[in-house]
């Protein structure tokens, strides 16, 4: 992707929800850390979901972070609550970053096509959709966080960058889940040094976007856990 030379004055479009989001907190912390000056929070609506019942929670709870609005003044950043995505101004942002949110409506990606940032915490073409991780496990592949640029499709557009999350001997799945997470954040703190990487998708299949893993399927995740140590963890090759 050709982009514009991004520097710390760059006018940052952070997507997130109205909400308290953990996520959202960090990445913007990071960002203000490293001196980015021209942060715009552009949020929309949150609607709790229907609980569910969860055998293994793979990422912290987003809703333990502090709210968008709090985080936006403590990082001096503008904050533009917007009833739904097309309502996000196309043309006051050079690049956006996506904190939390759903499914872009077509109109705001054809108008941002190219400037909306992911980070997917999966391997893109190969593990695509929601429980990434948890899929990843399941199904043997192998696992990492991908930044991609948002187009019609789920978990598509061009990538950007992959980085693989390292596996050791000694992980447990909350560590090895907790290490996940932290590249992924990591990645979007520092977007700026990852969008001219040299991923290559094309070493990997392309499979379909996965829903989220249903109850009969997650309970095969810790016994699958063990197996997929013995064939990724560094230093069982």
């Amino acid at each position: 992707m050709s982009l514009a030379p991004i520097t710390k004055r760059t006018k940052l479009g952070i997507i997130s929800y109205d909400y308290r989001h953990l996520k959202t907190e960090q990445v913007a912390l990071g960002l203000h850390a490293r001196g980015f000056e021209a942060l715009t929070f552009y949020t929309l609506p949150f609607a709790p979901r229907p609980g569910r019942e969860i055998l293994f929670e793979h990422r912290p709870d987003m809703s333990g972070g502090a709210h968008t609005r709090s985080v936006a003044e403590a990082v001096g950043a503008r904050f533009v609550a917007c009833a739904a995505a097309d309502q996000i101004p196309a043309d006051e942002a050079d690049l956006f970053l996506v904190a939390g949110a759903g499914i872009l409506p077509p109109a705001f990606v054809g108008a941002t096509r190219g400037r909306v940032i992911n980070i997917h915490p999966g391997i893109i073409p190969l593990v695509r959709g929601l429980d990434a991780f948890k899929w990843a496990i399941v199904d043997g592949m192998p696992m990492g966080v991908t930044m991609h640029t948002i187009d019609e499709e789920a978990d598509a557009g061009e990538v950007l960058s992959i980085v693989e999350t390292p596996l050791f001997e000694t992980d447990t799945l909350e560590s090895f889940a907790q290490r996940h997470y932290e590249i992924e954040i990591m990645m979007a703190v520092n977007f700026d040094e990852f969008v001219a990487g040299a991923a290559d998708p094309g070493a990997y299949d392309v499979r379909p976007a996965r829903m989220r893993m249903p109850l009969a399927v997650q309970e095969q995740l810790r016994p699958a856990f063990e197996d997929y140590k013995a064939r990724f963890a560094a230093g069982r090759k």
